[in-house]
């Protein structure tokens, strides 16, 4: 397929910060505790009183070796150049009345087996309408209404998956009771905005389950109970009716600092309904780092997602993952979900000179249900299915990422490498290859 061109490349407070402008650059590689790659500052530029402007161009080079296992498909290697470019409008027009505007546009080039045109899509959005909102109130009560991202906890559950080209939107009202830095509660209705690379995002189905579902909830944040501690609790549900879903997702999550020492851990159960069957489910992290030699960490963490024990039985138990930020936290390569999954890491980071960040990441991963259910992907997606008689170990990937801020901080220069050894499960289901993912990317506020 051919390159795809387009014409050129709730609440005034959000939960863990949403700057004032909106819109912020996110860092590209994170820990849940320790975040490595610098961000752009921002700077939005007034036009009148009450009247400013902001935008953002991020470039990124893929390149994806046997990525398919080795198996003869279009994707199994593949180049591409990902462009994205964004300009927002934000109008004050009082101190409890403000408007925000911002369009997008995110492009592929020279992609031979990407999709580029399917829908939903992550590579493509041919300038689009990317957020849209008012915010309301200027007091202990906060609404926002309109186009908007959500970002909770470390994103594990809930994030606006920056990562990929295009990103993650709702349509929806949220409102926020409280202040960010002690206590609040944030109570959302929504739904998810699939990307059209072509057309108008408009909510019109895609036959997607995740991207054609309501999502709604509430998220408590605390950060006066414990000392140097914050706890987080929440509600959520996800409900499509095409597909028969009604996942209701009760979790916590905990972290906490004691001097070079850093810990963060969390559960989350579900109830409900998938495809029509009775869903259970529950996932586990655990997980810190500590400061080794002035600014080099260790960490280390476990991941846990269920599986479906027996696809006969008329039961569901794969974990639904909802709508996290997968890149964060199982590889860089994208190769895994937080379901049917066991996975343990070891990292290293810290910055071996002035303004140079670098980690190092080693992950391990073993399917918690290998004789019945699948390997699922950071999108969600099965990679293989189970066969009856498979090993559990998958494989492992080392990541190394490094990233510099350049031009004052106003640019990000980021370089990632990551090699995927396949494991046991890989020979026992097909042909077996190793993996490899290199990417240069680079980010500037306008």
């Amino acid at each position: 397929m051919g390159p795809h061109r387009s014409p050129f490349p709730l609440l005034l407070l959000l939960p863990r910060g949403d700057p004032d402008p909106p819109a912020p650059l996110l860092p590209l590689q994170q820990d849940p505790v320790l975040a490595t790659a610098p961000e752009p500052p921002e700077d939005p530029r007034e036009l009148a009183p009450g009247l400013t402007w902001s935008g953002s161009l991020r470039l990124r080079g893929e390149v994806r070796r046997d990525f398919s296992l080795g198996t003869d498909s279009a994707t199994n290697n593949d180049d591409f150049l990902l462009s994205q470019i964004r300009l927002g409008l934000k109008w004050r027009a009082s101190d409890e009345v403000s408007f925000f505007l911002e369009g997008q546009d995110a492009d592929i080039h020279g992609e031979d087996g990407t999709d580029g045109d399917a829908v939903p899509n992550a590579f493509a959005d041919e300038l689009d309408f990317h957020q849209g909102y008012v915010d309301l109130g200027g007091g202990p009560a906060r609404l926002r209404v309109g186009r908007q991202k959500l970002l909770f906890g470390v994103q594990r559950i809930i994030g606006p998956l920056e990562w990929t080209n295009t990103a993650r939107v709702w349509d929806g009202a949220r409102l926020s009771i409280g202040a960010q830095e002690e206590r609040a509660v944030d109570l959302f209705a929504t739904r998810l905005v699939a990307v059209d690379p072509s057309s108008l995002n408009d909510g019109e189905p895609t036959g997607n389950r995740h991207a054609d579902s309501d999502f709604h909830g509430v998220y408590a944040t605390d950060r006066t109970l414990l000392p140097r501690t914050t706890l987080d609790l929440y509600g959520l549900l996800r409900h499509e009716d095409d597909f028969d879903d009604e996942v209701y997702t009760a979790g916590a999550r905990a972290d906490a600092s004691f001097g070079a020492l850093s810990l963060d851990a969390g559960i989350a159960v579900q109830l409900g309904t998938f495809g029509g069957l009775d869903h259970r489910a529950a996932a586990v992290h655990v997980g810190g780092n500590v400061a080794v030699s002035g600014e080099t960490r260790l960490g280390l963490q476990y991941n846990f997602g269920s599986g479906d024990a027996d696809g006969d039985d008329g039961d569901h138990g794969t974990f639904d993952n909802l709508y996290p930020t997968n890149h964060l936290f199982y590889g860089q390569m994208d190769l895994f979900s937080l379901q049917n999954l066991h996975n343990a890491e070891a990292s290293l980071s810290g910055e071996p000179a002035p303004d140079l960040a670098v980690k190092l990441a080693w992950d391990a991963f073993w399917l918690a249900q290998e004789d019945e259910d699948a390997w699922y992907n950071a999108a969600l997606g099965v990679v293989r299915s189970a066969t009856g008689d498979a090993d559990p170990y998958v494989g492992s990937e080392l990541d190394l990422t490094v990233s510099r801020p350049l031009l004052g901080g106003r640019m990000v220069l980021e370089l990632g490498y990551g090699h995927f050894f396949a494991g046991a499960f890989v020979d026992d289901t097909g042909r077996s290859e190793d993996a490899d993912f290199l990417y240069l990317q680079a980010r500037v506020g306008l």
